[in-house]
C-alpha cells in the first residue's frame, strides 16, 4: 500500500470522531507507511486471535500484579513473543 494510500485511509478514520477511532487499524494504517506489504486485515485477525486468548487464559478478576504476569506468561511464552535483539534501536520496534 503506498503512502497516499496510507494517508487517505488514515484521515477518513480520524474524521469519523475520537470517540470511534479503532486503534488496532490506526496503528496498523501507521505501520503501513513504513511496511509496504502490510496486510492489514490480517493483522487485525492475528490481534483478534491474540485477544481471545488473553481472555481465555486470564483471570482479570485477579490484582493488576498478577494480570500483568498472566500477560507476560501469555505473550511472551506461550506465544513466543519477543523483541528485536539485532536491531534494538529500529524505529519499526516501535509499530505493532
Amino acid at each position: 500500500m503506498d503512502n497516499s494510500t496510507v494517508m487517505n485511509l488514515l484521515k477518513d478514520l480520524v474524521n469519523e470522531g475520537p470517540s470511534v477511532i479503532p486503534l488496532d487499524k490506526g496503528s496498523l494504517l501507521i505501520a503501513a507507511a513504513f511496511d509496504k506489504t502490510l496486510n492489514i486485515e490480517e493483522q487485525i485477525k492475528l490481534l483478534d486471535s491474540l485477544a481471545k486468548g488473553v481472555e481465555r487464559d486470564i483471570d482479570t478478576q485477579q490484582d493488576p500484579l498478577s494480570i500483568i504476569n498472566g500477560l507476560n506468561n501469555y505473550l511472551f511464552d506461550h506465544v513466543g513473543l519477543h523483541g528485536n535483539e539485532s536491531d534494538y534501536y529500529d524505529p519499526k520496534n516501535s509499530l505493532i
